[in-house]
């Protein structure tokens, strides 16, 4: 049985496990290193799930975009279903992952923290998923980077956590 390792005490649904397994199946190869599974979760969540800026705008967020089935299945979240998301097929990949919640300069936010090669790193995949409203602009394939795998003092220029568990 899988559980988001987390201050809080959610678990995951036994759909959502079910899901991140076939996902990773998809996307870590055996042999791989840490750095190369959570780069291949990172980069598959950015390419395969939007983050829900319509229903943010209009104040009209669905529940489901709060959760990693909604991001799973759905493919659109907001930055909980991302992090959710993120937890579960880190652990799904034999990865330690932590759920953060805490404050941005734009209000409540939620990301992740992981254990690499025996060190922790707070990496927050919503905020490297570019949102663009140009049409133009295929986002799905392009990755920013600025927040994966950081250091808590990189992280907290702009984060401020509520719940992080690790120094990073």
């Amino acid at each position: 049985s899988y559980k988001y390792i987390t201050s809080g005490s959610s678990s995951q649904t036994s759909k959502e496990v079910e899901l991140g397994q076939e996902i990773i199946k998809k996307i870590i190869k055996k042999g791989m290193s840490d750095y190369e599974k959570v780069k291949a979760i990172n980069n598959y969540m950015i390419q395969n799930v939007s983050y829900d800026s319509e229903n943010y705008k209009k104040n009209t967020i669905p529940a489901a975009s709060y959760t990693a089935l909604g991001a799973m299945e759905k493919k659109i979240a907001v930055c909980a279903g991302y992090a959710k998301m993120f937890s579960i097929l880190a652990v799904c990949a034999d990865l330690e992952a932590t759920y953060v919640t805490g404050d941005t300069p734009y209000g409540y936010h939620a990301w992740n923290q992981v254990k690499v090669s025996g060190k922790w790193y707070n990496v927050d995949v919503t905020w490297d998923d570019p949102v663009s409203t140009d049409k133009a602009f295929d986002d799905h394939k392009y990755n920013r980077y600025s927040y994966f795998l950081i250091s808590d003092e990189l992280m907290y220029k702009d984060h401020k956590a509520n719940n992080a568990k690790h120094t990073c």
